[in-house]
């Protein structure tokens, strides 16, 4: 879960687009990040995200299928890949 804050807003007062990216990759401990590398990433953007709300983000077992939501919304569906390096 990350509450969302001032920093974390575009000119519009939403989510930027970054943010939901590096929440993303933060759900990977930085070993597994120095040893492999993104091969694919791909983004579905739902709902916006504001200023003041949680997003929380869901993943599957192995972290390939990511899902956030915020106030009981689904406001992203993420895949992402890694090949060893």
């Amino acid at each position: 879960s990350k509450k969302i804050r001032f920093s974390d807003l575009d000119l519009n007062g939403h989510m930027n687009n970054v943010r939901y990216i590096e929440s993303i990759i933060d759900l990977f401990d930085s070993k597994y990040l120095l040893d492999h590398y993104i091969s694919s990433f791909s983004i579905n953007y739902l709902s916006e995200v504001h200023e003041g709300e949680t997003l929380d983000i869901y993943s599957s077992e192995d972290k390939t299928f990511i899902k956030g939501m915020a106030s009981g919304r689904t406001c992203f569906l993420s895949k992402v890949t890694f090949k060893n390096k």
